[in-house]
């Protein structure tokens, strides 16, 4: 349990609220402190792609709490800087700010170390430290000027001036100014465009920016070797994405969050479609028609489809099925879902990405155990990742296939056995 801030995770974004409203939300070190574990377990927890920074009360952050320096409060140790961020140089996935209002100071230094600032027109910036004899060493003066450049930074660091979100968004630190009552809406739809890209390409794609700006030679920065651009390039998401891209697989209400079976408000999607759909971008809305050769079909058709043509299983008949030796059932799920609630007993995890190639007995990926003549079971979280992942394996050639109709979360509501799922390294 936060005593100084507000902690909230929902969807894959975990919105922080920093909680001293009745000081502005100036931290002391015991906040800042306890807002380093916050991002610690932020930067631990596989299940958090994006991070929202923001202030209860009038204010995001007066910065630092000189009333309780000054009244001889415990220093403790705060290796992560202030608010936990502004000495944190490994931090591969993105932060929000959205700034409620003032941000001075050590505020000010907060939002700077966060990878985009989404304001409200009530926001306030400045670095005031100079007038009380102080200078902005928690990362002001290293970033500011690396954002803007030196000449717009030095009009702010020299005189302390205050700066109104407008002027904040022309000199270039602020990527959004929005009413106030609409900050918190516009940070979640940032938020929400992200996690609609694969988190691998995000991670990687923060991380080349970030240490290429430590490169003074561009040629130097684009030819070194970066760990993040390897983990995503050995991805199954690399693999995938492009071949969903060249078959014109793509969801477009999916894409654009409306509800409905497999909608990205629901989070059923696996993080394989979401890359696939991400693929194409926002731009591409009706690609199908503009293109004027592809008919655009929508992802309820495809289901509806699938479903007249495939087996589908009841979960008694399912279990009734556990136990027989030439069963296999295969899980399609993303792997965080196999980690976060365990997965059948037995069962081969085949991700959606990645199971046409493996089930091709002419792809390098084919694997053996769909060459056997086993009975397979395909399951997902809900049943309808599995209805089209049945009908694609099913036009392929695999025969003897069905799956769970109200997947896995019918499964466990049953009381069904389950395996856990040690998670990966």
């Amino acid at each position: 349990m936060t005593e100084f801030c507000i902690v909230d995770k929902s969807n894959h974004i975990m919105t922080v609220r920093l909680n001293r409203p009745d000081r502005l939300n100036a931290l002391h070190p015991p906040a800042n402190a306890e807002l380093g574990e916050v991002f610690d377990d932020f930067a631990a927890d596989s299940d958090m792609w994006v991070a929202i920074i923001t202030g209860e009360g009038r204010g995001f952050s007066a910065g630092n709490d000189l009333r309780y320096q000054a009244e001889g409060g415990e220093r403790v140790p705060m290796p992560r800087g202030f608010g936990g961020l502004t000495s944190r140089f490994d931090l591969s996935k993105p932060v929000i700010a959205a700034v409620n209002g003032v941000a001075m100071g050590g505020g000010f230094e907060i939002a700077l170390a966060c990878d985009l600032i989404i304001a409200s027109d009530k926001a306030r910036f400045a670095l005031p430290e100079p007038k009380v004899g102080l200078a902005a060493l928690a990362g002001g003066l290293n970033r500011l000027p690396r954002q803007i450049g030196p000449k717009r930074a030095l009009g702010m660091i020299l005189t302390g001036r205050h700066v109104a979100a407008e002027e904040g968004e022309k000199l270039g630190f602020v990527n959004e100014v929005v009413p106030h009552d609409e900050l918190m809406s516009a940070a979640l739809r940032w938020a929400n465009m992200i996690t609609e890209c694969a988190p691998l390409s995000i991670r990687a794609s923060k991380d080349v920016v970030y240490r290429s700006l430590d490169n003074p030679s561009l040629e130097a920065s684009m030819k070194a070797k970066y760990d993040s651009v390897q983990s995503m390039v050995t991805s199954e998401d690399f693999i995938e994405g492009p071949k969903a891209f060249a078959e014109k697989r793509i969801n477009h209400q999916c894409l654009s969050g409306n509800n409905g079976i497999g909608d990205y408000g629901n989070r059923e999607t696996d993080i394989v479609e979401r890359f696939r759909f991400a693929a194409l971008g926002h731009f591409s809305h009706n690609f199908g028609l503009r293109n004027g050769h592809v008919q655009q079909v929508t992802h309820k058709d495809l289901i509806a489809a699938a479903l007249a043509e495939v087996d589908t299983l009841d979960i008694d008949d399912a279990v009734a099925l556990l136990d027989q030796e030439d069963i296999v059932f295969v899980d399609i799920r993303d792997p965080r879902e196999l980690e976060r609630e365990g997965k059948v007993p037995g069962a081969v995890h085949a991700p959606r990405g990645m199971l046409e190639f493996w089930v091709d007995p002419t792809s390098p990926y084919y694997k053996e155990v769909f060459g056997s003549d086993a009975k397979f079971v395909f399951y997902c979280q809900s049943g309808w990742r599995s209805a089209l992942a049945t009908k694609a394996v099913q036009d392929m050639g695999l025969e003897n296939v069905t799956h769970i109709g109200e997947g896995f979360r019918g499964w466990k509501d049953a009381g069904a056995p389950t395996e856990d799922v040690t998670p990966r390294g």
